[in-house]
């Protein structure tokens, strides 16, 4: 009995290269963010500070001293956790994502494994994953993408796994805890939820009864998180998800899709490969490969449709996914459809693609079709070399910049933000009372100044303009306090080539400035009321 167990443990040869891929990914990961940890932007400032206001008893709080409405919790709340055992966030985001990066390349590698007949091809997927240049960029911040798109795998894979009566009700249970967290770690992904619900109802061999049944019973337990978190942001702030008008790009349809396409066309050809304009041609032309391959599958595989089971879940949520970006995005984010937003979707296409590969490598073909199917899988390999051999070229260029003296290429966690001289001031002053700011998560990550910080929502490119808005919503601030508190108005300057100095605005306005400091990245004042 032992002997058995132990021979069923030890890992076959593809399950030691599959993990030697992950372990590759991982150590590259580790490399690039070795000298100056892991890359930061807005967004990252905002989940770590709330993870330590969470790990201090705070609260779901950021550094503006508000309720974090605009971004779920669950991604904090880890890094949170994780800094209780005397491990700083940044630090724990930082391996929570290149944990994360190998386990999406292990777990995609095994799932091609077990249901494609051929390894190599499944190894092969693994390395496209694991030498994505975007793939790495952003498993190299500290975000949510993912682990939200490890959280969509996990519940997708199960549903198309084809279970039988025995662990259906097991993977089931198990898909929907993982589309919970998906949800609660971003918002849209009540995508992966959507597209569970529309696997279940397409399943083959149970009646409609039955499906409904575990339809409903998958919605409504894997929605259990999200319903209550945004009963949470009701009571907070009477919206769901936060103020989302003031971020609408109001974008069409027609820049959404192009957006998209555009996008796309970059997984296959790189921007360093060519100009933009050839992105779509090639785009169209493995468009053209996948219809071709279809076609000649279609007529020679019978089980065709028995053998999709596996992957229709991923071409189910591919196409909710990227529809929602389309008619959602305009709406809520003044951001584009850029590749932060299209790489959730970018690992099903690539098990989709891997799933028709092989299929189309294993149909039978004769005579006239037999040259067919040579040249369009010849042009499949070359395309996907030239995939790699890109996204490696690309990849060792960031790295070893990553690594030189001075590198900006991170935003936050950079030297020049190590060595700025604004930032020094805040590091060695304790400053007790209201800030405004034009960038309140650099004031704080600077200095670690506590809240409240607070942004003034108007936009002004001249510093003295933009004092005078500081100095409005202070006054406006201050009617409504109970009691007075002491202010200042942190100006941070973000641009390389013009360094100057805020002059204190003129005396017709109901407040004064005190200069406290001033640097050549910005400037400190305390505000003195009238």
């Amino acid at each position: 009995m032992m002997r058995a167990l132990i021979a069923r443990l030890r890992p076959d040869g593809f399950t030691s290269l599959l993990t030697l891929i992950a372990i590759l990914g991982m150590m590259h990961l580790l490399i690039r963010t070795s000298t100056y940890g892991a890359a930061l932007n807005n967004d990252s400032l905002t989940y770590l500070s709330a993870a330590e206001n969470f790990a201090a008893g705070s609260g779901w709080r950021h550094h503006r001293g508000t309720p974090i409405l605009l971004h779920p919790p669950f991604f904090s709340v880890l890094l949170g956790f994780i800094s209780l055992f005397e491990i700083e966030p940044v630090d724990a985001g930082r391996f929570v994502n290149i944990a994360t990066f190998g386990l999406i390349i292990a777990i995609s590698g095994l799932y091609l494994g077990r249901h494609l007949r051929s390894h190599l091809l499944a190894l092969g997927v693994a390395v496209v994953i694991m030498t994505s240049f975007y793939f790495s960029h952003f498993c190299s911040y500290v975000l949510t993408e993912p682990l939200f798109i490890l959280f969509a795998l996990l519940a997708l894979m199960p549903l198309g796994a084809c279970p039988n009566r025995r662990s259906e009700k097991r993977a089931m249970a198990f898909s929907a805890v993982a589309a919970a967290l998906a949800s609660v770690t971003r918002y849209i992904g009540i995508t992966v939820i959507f597209s569970a619900v529309l696997v279940i109802l397409a399943r083959r061999g149970k009646p409609v009864r039955a499906k409904l049944r575990d339809a409903v019973a998958y919605a409504v337990f894997s929605s259990i998180p999200l319903a209550l978190l945004l009963a949470y942001n009701w009571t907070v702030s009477n919206t769901l998800t936060g103020n989302r008008g003031a971020l609408a790009s109001g974008q069409s349809l027609f820049e959404s899709l192009s957006q998209i396409g555009w996008g796309v066309g970059r997984r296959f050809f790189p921007s360093t490969a060519g100009p933009d304009w050839l992105v779509y041609p090639v785009l169209g032309a493995v468009g053209l490969v996948g219809v071709a391959a279809f076609v000649m599958i279609s007529r020679k595989e019978r089980s065709l449709p028995h053998r999709w089971a596996p992957f229709l879940p991923f071409v189910v949520f591919a196409l909710v996914y990227l529809v929602t970006l389309v008619l959602v995005m305009p709406f809520t984010s003044a951001d584009p459809i850029s590749a932060r937003f299209l790489l959730p979707a970018v690992v099903p296409v690539l098990l989709v693609g891997a799933f028709l590969l092989d299929l189309f490598l294993h149909s039978e073909a004769r005579g006239k079709m037999a040259a067919v199917k040579w040249v369009l899988a010849t042009f499949t390999l070359m395309g996907c070399v030239a995939n790699v051999g890109f996204n490696v070229q690309r990849n060792l260029d960031a790295t070893v910049g990553a690594l030189a003296t001075g590198y900006e290429g991170s935003a936050y966690n950079t030297a020049p933000w190590a060595d700025s001289e604004i930032g020094e001031y805040l590091r060695t002053h304790t400053i007790d009372g209201w800030i405004y700011t034009n960038i309140p998560g650099v004031v704080w990550w600077l200095g670690d100044v506590p809240p409240p910080i607070r942004r003034v929502r108007e936009n002004a490119v001249d510093c003295l303009a933009w004092l005078r808005l500081a100095l409005a919503q202070f006054q406006r601030d201050s009617e409504s306090a109970t009691s007075g508190t002491e202010a200042y108005i942190i100006w941070v300057e973000l641009k390389e080539d013009v360094k100057y100095w805020c002059d204190i605005p003129k005396p017709e306005l109901p407040t004064q400035l005190e200069r406290v400091a001033s640097f050549s990245d910005g400037a400190v004042y305390r505000v003195i009321p009238q």
